[in-house]
């Protein structure tokens, strides 16, 4: 006999009565909702882009790991990349759960980033890029001819992403030649440690970080 826990039971209720709300329901429940706002301090900068980045892997579709990246210069955003197919190249479901397929056919985020700059005539010499993980070398090579002085990525992912990956050497050993590579053309590579509250894909799994 299937035994189906009471709480399930309510979880699942509220969130098929979520999904049945209407819009006027879910304007009265934010403002029935709503408490006093007490003045904080801005976020840190660096948390801020870093959080941008986050947003910007929500617009790729691959269903295993999402990445995005945003280019920043004199504390102004340029511009934002997110994994994905080349622009016109159909990225169909059968494509993107096919990993023969889609590893060669889809762009990085940091790649993609370089990409839509040169497609727009935007200079990015001088700029700072954030991302999730640590750049793989390709993506590396071309940041650093594109000019960026900077590569900020969010341990708390790259730690996560090192645990998914497991024994695949092939990804460590890129890794390993990005940070050798940001060293020799002195590329500062700077992690942002905390957790910052945000959603992400890794893995086909998703994480709170």
């Amino acid at each position: 006999m299937l035994h189906i826990s009471k709480h399930l039971i309510v979880y699942v209720s509220m969130i098929v009565t979520e999904n049945t709300k209407t819009f006027e329901e879910k304007i009265q429940f934010a403002l029935d909702n709503s408490k006093p706002y007490i003045p904080t301090k801005p976020e840190d900068w660096n948390k801020y882009w870093m959080r941008r980045a986050y947003m910007a892997e929500t617009r790729s579709k691959d269903p295993s790991t999402r990445v995005g990246a945003v280019f920043v210069k004199d504390n102004h955003d340029l511009l934002t990349g997110y994994n994905g197919f080349p622009r016109g190249v159909v990225d169909s479901p059968e494509r993107l759960n096919n990993r023969d397929i889609k590893y060669n056919l889809i762009t990085h985020a940091e790649r993609a980033g370089v990409d839509k700059a040169a497609k727009r005539g935007i200079s990015t010499d001088q700029c700072v890029v954030y991302t999730q993980g640590i750049p793989c070398s390709g993506c590396a090579n071309s940041l650093i001819g594109a000019g960026i002085v900077k590569v900020y990525y969010h341990l708390p992912y790259q730690k996560i992403l090192q645990t998914s990956l497991g024994e695949k050497n092939n990804w460590r050993n890129s890794i390993q030649y990005s940070i050798q590579m940001f060293i020799e053309s002195k590329v500062e590579l700077i992690s942002i440690d905390d957790f910052l509250d945000v959603q992400t894909v890794i893995g086909g799994r998703i994480y709170t970080l």
